[in-house]
């Protein structure tokens, strides 16, 4: 008898789906999308060996860079029951990144969700050893992430992949004004120099 309650209650979900235009189905479905990037340092474009690049969410989803400073986040996919909605939206993900000789650094990348396709994506992370080790409050990875703007601002073309990264960056929250203009104002620069540049989000 509890079964078919059971049933008769799933009956009654999937018909709302089919009325309320979503479309239940069992499909493949990318948990973890794949990661791909390079680490070096920012004084002297070197390979940074050994650093561990961590979801800042998940620090199950990690791996480490090798003699090249290069990595590779695997993906992981599953078979699940998914109800397709008529709507999708952007995932942000960050990617904390660390080594004994260098301040944390701090990537992001974007996806589009529900994940029900492979969507590789590629980040270029420099490292400084030369960053205020305390963030400004309320402003998570302050310091890191106003000296790679700097640093992307003084070079003369910025790869596509960093400057996806950076977009990413300005939507973690931050509280502290003067930081956040500071920010604001060197992405912008960064952005509007750019072809075909990512349109900057409303704050």
């Amino acid at each position: 008898m509890a079964r078919a309650g059971q049933g008769w209650r799933m009956g009654l979900v999937l018909a709302a789906a089919w009325l309320s235009g979503c479309v239940p189905m069992i499909t493949d479905m990318w948990h973890v999308q794949p990661v791909t990037g390079r680490v070096f340092a920012a004084e002297g474009d070197t390979p940074v060996v050994g650093a561990q690049v961590v979801n800042m969410d998940n620090a199950d989803i990690t791996a480490s860079t090798g003699a090249t400073g290069e990595f590779a986040i695997e993906s992981r996919v599953s078979t699940d029951f998914y109800i397709a909605m008529p709507a999708s939206h952007m995932r942000n993900e960050y990617w904390v990144v660390r080594h004994q000789a260098y301040q944390d650094a701090v990537a992001g990348t974007a996806t589009l969700a529900p994940p029900r396709w492979e969507q590789a994506r590629e980040i270029t992370v420099p490292m400084f050893d030369d960053i205020a080790t305390e963030d400004a409050q309320g402003c998570r990875f302050a310091g890191y992430r106003i000296r790679v703007a700097e640093y992307w601002l003084a070079q003369e073309v910025v790869p596509e992949q960093a400057l996806n990264s950076l977009v990413v960056l300005g939507e973690l929250p931050c509280t502290d004004s003067p930081t956040q203009q500071r920010w604001r104002s060197l992405l912008e620069r960064i952005v509007s120099a750019q072809p075909h540049a990512p349109q900057f989000p409303n704050p």
